[in-house]
């Protein structure tokens, strides 16, 4: 099992919330019932109770099973309508916002490259017919190579494609999620504002 459980604060909350206690009592029921049986599963849990009590919220973060299924079934949740907005909004409101921008800048040098590589083979694709037009290559040669340059830049001109369309959704996401984490920043300072105003308000009376 991994989780969140072995810090004092977690102590706390268990004993503060009793939904929390209730949530870690079924996680460690269903490890030894079925996850510790040795089979293929995978149980992530993420519980969260804001009603403890002075303004406290606690959470609990709970991982059984095969890492490798929970990667799986992460990756299908993001992909799924009913939570792809709800990681987005956390990749927003995440202290690192620079792995989206690392990515994009990967696969732009990656795309040089590949334009790179295009550029060199239709330079040698022309050499191999300068080649049999001034007669120091055999037609057989050149009709060779001229297929095997032309698949070449069938499959460079594919993956060309696939990842300027890559590149376009990502900086496309990049754009949307720099203008949600703005209005996050605005909203969480105006908040702020508001409850220190609050706060000066309750001190004066």
């Amino acid at each position: 099992m991994t989780d969140n459980r072995q810090s004092q604060e977690a102590v706390t909350i268990r004993q503060k919330s009793e939904f929390i206690k209730r949530v870690e009592d079924f996680a460690s029921y269903m490890q030894k019932e079925y996850i510790d049986e040795g089979a293929e599963r995978s149980l992530l849990i993420s519980a969260g109770d804001r009603s403890i009590g002075d303004s406290q919220g606690g959470m609990a973060h709970i991982l059984l099973g095969d890492k490798t299924l929970t990667t799986a079934g992460l990756v299908s949740m993001m992909r799924h309508d009913g939570f792809s907005d709800l990681f987005r909004m956390a990749r927003i409101v995440s202290a690192d916002y620079e792995d989206l921008d690392e990515v994009i800048s990967g696969r732009r040098r990656r795309l040089r490259m590949l334009y790179g590589t295009a550029g060199m083979s239709a330079l040698w694709t022309l050499c191999i017919i300068g080649f049999q037009i001034v007669g120091v290559a055999h037609w057989i040669t050149t009709i060779s190579n001229l297929l095997l340059m032309a698949c070449a830049g069938f499959m460079l001109w594919r993956e060309i494609r696939s990842l300027r369309r890559q590149i376009a959704r990502m900086k496309a996401t990049d754009r949307k999620e720099h203008e949600a984490r703005m209005k996050h920043r605005m909203a969480t300072f105006f908040d702020e504002l508001l409850r220190r105003v609050k706060m000066d308000d309750d001190d004066d009376e």
